[in-house]
């Protein structure tokens, strides 16, 4: 059985959206980074033999997945520095299984970029995979790997539910919208818009004309 994914909302998010609308206008995409910490994999290798075989999921994300990251994330031929440390590309910390610093690497293109960030999309898709043990559509998938590329894992409430076929909302995706424990605008409005790519709307989802009021509406329906 699938995940079942449910469109209603408690009255927190009502209030928390409607709050942040206007901010995330001027709000940069860059304001997306949070403390990202990759996962202990073996854990879920052990926790999945012991619930046995795993349901069918894609490995890889997909093309509409991975325009959903560039889009969020943003190009940069050059390192910068956010919270975290220097990134480059498509917010990315490592290159080439070292630091990013003012000085590694010395040079890149644009393909040097999207090749570097297949390899480290592989890795989050692996996260993804050994997770959650439920089967997973295309688009729950590529949400997720959205997720664990922005947070560094699939977070608790998500994995919980969906390993007891349980419902997945909003609520579950909102958890992680928030830095040093304060709720963050930008990254509510992209777990809001990863939550609907997980119910398959990747149209919506990349909107990014629609406000938050309007997203919010859009799970009433």
């Amino acid at each position: 059985m699938y995940i079942i994914v449910r469109g209603a909302i408690g009255a927190f998010v009502v209030t928390l959206i409607l709050g942040v609308s206007i901010i995330l206008a001027i709000e940069t995409p860059k304001a997306t980074i949070v403390d990202r910490h990759v996962e202990n994999i073996p854990v879920f290798v052990a926790r999945h033999q012991k619930m046995g075989s795993c349901g069918l999921r894609p490995v890889r994300i997909s093309d509409q997945g991975k325009d959903f990251i560039r889009q969020h994330e943003g190009l940069r031929l050059d390192q910068y520095y956010d919270r975290i440390g220097y990134a480059i590309g498509y917010g990315m910390h490592t290159w080439q299984g070292l630091p990013v610093t003012l000085t590694h690497p010395s040079s890149v293109t644009a393909a040097d970029i999207e090749e570097e960030f297949a390899t480290q999309l592989a890795v989050y898709a692996q996260i993804v995979t050994r997770s959650v043990c439920m089967p997973l559509t295309v688009p729950m998938f590529d949400a997720l790997v959205s997720v664990a590329w922005n947070t560094g894992r699939v977070n608790a409430s998500i994995v919980q539910k969906a390993d007891l076929g349980h419902p997945v909302d909003v609520a579950d995706f909102l958890v992680t919208a928030t830095t040093h424990g304060q709720q963050n605008p930008v990254l509510a409005d992209r777990r809001l818009r990863e939550y609907i790519m997980f119910t398959g709307d990747y149209d919506r989802a990349m909107d990014q004309q629609m406000p938050a009021g309007q997203l919010l509406q859009h799970f009433g329906n």
